[in-house]
């Protein structure tokens, strides 16, 4: 049986065969070219030089082919080496919620004929809630490297030497700096809410795709109908359908609620590091 467009491939499994199946073909090619060179197989049909080059080739023929071995298997579905790639870091709640979407997806994945056209719009989709996922995950990173108890105790020790000063001048370059201090916790308390918006929409957009999941169940249940009944096949077609728009939206929204989240993380990056 032919394997399915969608179906996941295993990335260390894979890696492991052709670096077997290259490296014994390349040592049999490295034999053959001595065994020919050693038994001067060549030597009576053609000029020294000659043989001996015919030799080489006849080894690099077997390097070739040990070489070819990927491009003869399937591509890798880019959905499963991104989704890897991501979950190589575990870190509590986004790992999680990739996972989840992962699982989804490898179900829907051995369904190819259920999901039909609609096969093609499933992995962009899977795409994007990965990059959203990473955005969030470099959000937290972000958002680690301030401490909100340092910037008050700051804060605090800047006020305490602004009362302590009898220069006007400095006094008031003291309260401003705190003022400034309080400013950045100010937007750090918007953009944790921020993240923590985005990751609310995060888990509804991993909820509508075991949502699209259960419709393609039920979708594949109807095929098993009395063929009697009508419409049922062509209403869950429409729910699945529908399932896959709404994962769109709920995705496009989360998209743009993190855009409004990282441009103000990104000026407050920059203000910090200057």
């Amino acid at each position: 049986a032919s394997m399915p467009i969608l179906a996941p491939q295993g990335g260390w499994g894979r890696r492991a065969l052709q670096v077997l199946a290259s490296g014994l073909l390349g040592a049999a090619g490295a034999w053959v070219a001595q065994v020919l060179w050693a038994w001067q197989v060549f030597d009576p049909l053609v000029p020294g030089a000659a043989a001996t080059a015919l030799c080489g080739a006849a080894g690099g023929l077997f390097v070739g082919l040990g070489s070819g071995g990927k491009h003869l298997m399937p591509p890798e579905d880019p959905v499963e080496a991104r989704y890897r790639e991501l979950l190589g870091v575990r870190d509590g709640e986004v790992a999680d919620l990739l996972q989840r979407a992962l699982r989804h997806y490898r179900s829907m994945c051995r369904e190819p004929e259920a999901l039909g056209e609609l096969a093609g719009e499933l992995r962009p989709i899977m795409l994007q809630l990965a990059a959203a996922a990473a955005q969030l995950r470099r959000l937290q990173q972000d958002l680690e490297e301030w401490t909100p108890r340092e910037l008050e105790q700051q804060t605090e020790r800047l006020l305490r030497k602004a009362a302590d000063h009898d220069d006007p001048v400095a006094r008031e370059t003291l309260e401003q700096a705190a003022e400034s201090l309080r400013a950045q916790m100010a937007a750090l308390t918007r953009i944790d809410r921020g993240r923590q918006r985005v990751l609310a929409r995060l888990h509804a957009d991993v909820a509508l795709l075991e949502r699209l999941r259960f419709s393609l169940i039920q979708l594949r249940a109807s095929a098993a109908e009395p063929a009697g009944v009508p419409g049922h096949t062509t209403a869950r077609l429409d729910g699945l359908r529908e399932g896959l728009d709404a994962l769109q939206e709920g995705l496009d929204a989360t998209v743009s609620t993190l855009s409004e989240v990282t441009d103000p993380a990104r000026a407050l990056s920059r203000s910090h590091s200057g």
